[in-house]
Order: C-alpha cells, then structure tokens, then sequence
C-alpha cells in the first residue's frame, strides 16, 4: 500500500537540499546514504563540474532494468519549501518547486524502500542519478555508458498527462558555420570586398533541410552577420540542428 504522505515527505526532503546545476555534491550523498541503506553498492563519479550517482543492488537474475533521474534543478531553487494543500504540492515563496526531477528522484527511492521493507524478489536493479541536466545534459554526456549492465530502463523526465509513456528520442546536434569574405566600402569600392553573405547563400542551397526521412530533420533557424548597408559583410553564422532517431 502506497501511503502518499510518506512519498510526500521523501519529495519534501530532497527540496530541503538545495541542487542547482553543477552543486549536486550534498544531494548525492544524501541518496547514496539512502540506496545504501537498502543494500545497494554506489559510486559517485565526478563528471568534470558536476556528478552521477550509480547505485546496483543484485536481483534474482533473471534480467535488470535501469532507474533514471536527474537530481539538479533550475534556478531560483535555493531554500526552497514545499506546501502540501488538498494534494497538490506547491512552493511557497518564488522558487521553484523542483518537481523537475526531484519527484522522480523521490518517487524511485520511496519504491526501493518499499521493495526492501516488505523484502519483495525483484530483477536486478541499477539506477543512475545525473547533475546538471537542466543546462546540456552534462552529467549524462559525461557518463561512461558501458558500465550499464541492461539496456532497459525507465526515465522519470517527461511532460504531459499522468500515464504518458515516451519510447524514444532523438539525438538533437547543434551546429555552427562561420562564412569569411573581405570588408569594403559598398558605395565606393565595392569590387574590393567579398561579400560574406552570399558565400553563406551559396552554401545554404547545399545544405538539406526539413524532413530528411521518416525519423530525421534539419533546419537552419539564425543568420547572423553584416554591420551597415554600406559595408561589404565579412564575417557571416549560421546556427542550425539534426534531430535522428536512427541515423
């Protein structure tokens, strides 16, 4: 039986830890200290400015399954105080609530500890906790995937209704492109420079864009460049992305 005031109460001492992005240190210790008391090995792995929590605790072995959240949360997240009212959770004050992701954060610990108290067989279990996902995705970059054991998991980390499952994602590259030509007076020497934006166009008519294939697109969405109508631009960026499921 879930009782919702203990969960609640997981969620609400996570909050009372402050996590910003790239000061996850305390938090992490804070969860180890938990997983570990429920009998599971952890590591925390420093991840240049920031960390990731591993944690495994063997099953039956008949199988595995990965827990993932992240564990930093946007600003203004410092002092932040929960209030439970007919329940729904709120922030009192101007924070944030950090929901995103400490909910899932509690919510995985309250069903380990659950699983341990009443000492329910499971498949083996690894989680992941990573830092500073609010600004790139830095802790999961930084983390060495093949110490995962199993392939199947489960991310806490999704908007829409209760009961939206999402199956798959795309991997999301941003470039840029920088074009270089030559500065000139345009109204006096114009033959003199090299227009940079047009070097820019020539090269955007190469470029792909829009849907590529069924699970693939590209788009190029800043130009930037040029100083005055009388000037020759000579320096030109483009900013775009690829988003693929599967290439």
């Amino acid at each position: 039986m879930i009782d919702r005031n203990d969960l609640y109460h997981e969620f609400a001492s996570l909050t009372a830890i402050d996590s910003p992005s790239f000061q996850e240190a305390e938090i992490l210790t804070y969860i180890a200290k938990q997983l570990e008391s429920c009998g599971f090995d952890t590591e925390i792995i420093p991840a240049e400015r920031t960390a990731n929590l591993y944690a495994f605790k063997k099953g039956n072995g008949r199988d595995g399954i990965i827990l993932n959240a992240h564990v930093d949360v946007v600003m203004p997240c410092l002092g932040i105080v929960p209030i439970l009212n007919e329940g729904r959770v709120t922030a009192k004050g101007n924070t944030v609530l950090g929901a995103d992701n400490k909910m899932a954060v509690a919510a995985i610990l309250y069903a380990i500890k659950l699983v341990t108290k009443w000492n329910l067989e499971t498949c083996d279990i690894e989680i992941l906790f990573t830092g500073a996902e609010e600004v790139g995705l830095t802790g999961a970059k930084l983390f060495d995937i093949h110490k995962l054991k199993y392939k199947q998991g489960f991310l806490f980390d999704a908007g829409g209704p209760a009961g939206r499952i999402v199956v798959s994602a795309p991997t999301h590259i941003v470039y840029k492109l920088y074009f270089f030509g030559k500065s000139s007076h345009a109204g006096i020497h114009p033959e003199e420079g090299v227009n940079a934006i047009c070097k820019c166009f020539a090269a955007l008519k190469e470029l792909p864009q829009g849907r590529l294939m069924q699970h693939a697109t590209a788009n190029v969405g800043l130009i930037q460049g040029g100083r005055a109508t009388n000037i020759v631009p000579d320096e030109v960026c483009i900013t775009g992305e690829f988003r693929s499921k599967d290439q």
